[in-house]
Order: C-alpha cells, then sequence, then structure tokens
C-alpha cells in the first residue's frame, strides 16, 4: 500500500494541510505508522498510533530508527477496546477497503470520534462517497459459472454463495454499462450510522451484457484533496469491489437496472 503513490501522495497532503502546531493526533489503524510519522513532520505535538495486528512492533522499530519514538505513543488492540490519556485535535483514518466502508470505518471512527476526539476536531478524511456502476464482465463471470458441473458432481449451491459474495476486481472503462451513480454520501464528521442501506436506479448507455456492479469510493480527505479508487481513474491498490449478478442480463441502450 506505501507504494500506491495516488494514495500516499492524497494522504500526505491532506496532513500537512490539515496538522495545526501542537496538536495531538490519533492515527486510528496506524499500520507502518507512516500517516503518523508525517503528522509529526507537520507540526503535531504527539501522536497516538492505534492499530490491532502485531506490525506495530516494526512500526514501533522505524519510529526509533527515525528519531520519532519520543512524541509517538503505540497502543495495540482494536481501538473499541483501548483508551487515550488526552483526547485529540485530529484524527486520522486510512480505514479504506476498494469499496471505502469494508474495514468498518463507519463504526470505528464513530466510537473514536465520540470516545478520543475533542469538540471541534477534525478528521482525515472527511467525507466518503459509495459509486456503484454496471458492467460487463464476463471473464470475471466465468469464477462464477464455473460452479454448476465440477468433475461430475452438483456444485450449484457453490454458485448461490459467491453470487451472494463480493471480491475485489480491476475494471476497465469499457467494461462499464452507464455512468457510475453515486450511491451513498457519508460525513464522516457527523455520523451515526453503522451500517448502510441504499439504492440506486441506472441507465444503460450501450448495449451490453449486465454480470454485475462495480462499487468504488471518494473520499474528501481535506479540503481541495480528494482520493478515489473509480475505475476511470489512476489505478490504485484498491482495484474496485464486484458485485456480482444472480445471473447474467442482456441489456439495451435506454434500459434502466436497480441495485438494492
Amino acid at each position: 500500500m506505501l507504494k500506491d503513490h495516488t494514495r500516499m501522495e492524497a494522504f500526505r497532503q491532506a496532513i500537512f494541510q490539515t496538522v495545526a502546531p501542537g496538536d495531538i493526533v490519533l492515527d486510528l489503524g496506524a499500520g507502518t505508522g507512516i500517516l503518523a510519522f508525517w503528522a509529526l513532520q507537520a507540526g503535531a505535538q504527539k501522536v497516538f498510533a492505534v492499530e490491532q495486528t502485531s506490525i506495530l512492533r516494526t512500526a514501533r522499530q522505524i519510529a526509533r530508527q527515525n528519531h520519532l519514538d519520543g512524541r509517538i505513543c503505540f497502543i495495540r488492540g482494536d481501538s473499541r477496546d483501548v483508551q487515550l490519556p488526552e483526547q485529540a485535535d485530529l484524527m486520522v483514518c486510512e480505514l479504506l477497503g476498494s469499496f471505502g466502508i469494508e474495514e468498518d470505518i463507519l463504526p470505528l471512527s464513530l466510537d473514536a470520534r465520540r470516545r478520543f476526539l475533542k469538540r471541534g476536531a477534525r478528521l482525515i478524511p472527511q467525507v466518503l462517497t459509495l459509486f456503484v456502476v454496471p458492467v460487463e464482465a464476463p471473464e470475471t463471470y466465468d469464477s462464477i459459472s464455473f460452479w454448476e458441473d465440477v468433475y461430475g458432481f452438483d456444485y450449484r449451491p457453490m454458485k448461490v454463495y459467491l453470487t451472494n459474495s463480493t471480491w475485489v476486481e480491476a475494471f476497465s472503462p469499457r467494461a462499464l454499462l452507464s455512468d457510475p451513480k453515486e450511491l451513498k454520501r457519508i460525513d464522516l464528521r457527523a455520523n451515526s450510522e453503522t451500517h448502510l442501506k441504499a439504492s440506486i436506479e441506472c441507465l444503460i448507455r450501450r448495449r451490453g451484457v449486465l454480470h454485475g456492479f462495480c462499487g468504488f469510493f471518494s473520499a474528501q480527505l481535506a479540503p481541495g484533496i480528494l482520493l478515489s479508487n473509480s475505475p476511470l481513474g489512476a489505478p490504485t491498490h484498491w482495484n474496485q469491489r464486484f458485485f456480482p449478478s444472480p445471473e447474467p442480463a442482456e441489456l439495451r441502450q435506454g434500459d434502466k437496472v436497480l441495485m438494492d
């Protein structure tokens, strides 16, 4: 992920634009610590780096190697189970999946906002917008069609399982059957939802076969700084999220399809 220049440069710019001298910063899902290190370079007084996995041990070593360990408090654990000795002025939270919300950014940021942040604290990202677009993806869908007759056995329950699953795929612009449509806009500074319900209707722009929907996100990290994994934009390590249809469907220009 650190090799994803699009992602890293967007977060670096947002951090240097948002951090004020003397800030106490919470890095939620700190990983190897790179966002915490940038926060210190940008003028933060102290960073609380919370990370659930054992990578935190390596983050400590990296901080020590770069003489930053004196201003970072590393805390290992699920953020919902930990306590901070003081509240933060800014939370940086890069818990973004290919559809934006798979890494529990909604419940984790909500809990952290309520317990760890000062009134009026700032967030990176600020707003998360989810998009979907119907796609024609025969090669991707072949991985589902395979599960009908497997070496003479009826494996159709596996096909049902897969059509009720989602996974990461990389879609090119030519796979899109319509214009991307906004499914949900979430202001993380005020959001109180941990689960989402939404539906969207898409107008088909060309003849093709519907194999499912491509999902992606756009995140406003700071005013004027957007990060997206749109199939129409620069490639990122996220690629996109595929939501398969139960069965392929032939469509014509002007048809409408509903994602619910």
